[in-house]
């Protein structure tokens, strides 16, 4: 159970980094929104 807890506050620490990193720079809204619907960070072509 300890692991899980963990993990689970890790991802939740890497989300809100990253939301906050999306309000610094809203141009990465959109990456942002693939990220979450792919469930990965969209490659760049």
């Amino acid at each position: 159970m300890g692991a899980w807890d963990e993990e689970t506050g890790a991802a939740l620490r890497r989300l809100r980094r990253a939301r906050d990193e999306v309000k610094a720079d809203p141009e990465r809204e959109d990456m942002r929104k693939v990220t979450a619907m792919h469930g990965r960070p969209a490659k760049l072509s």
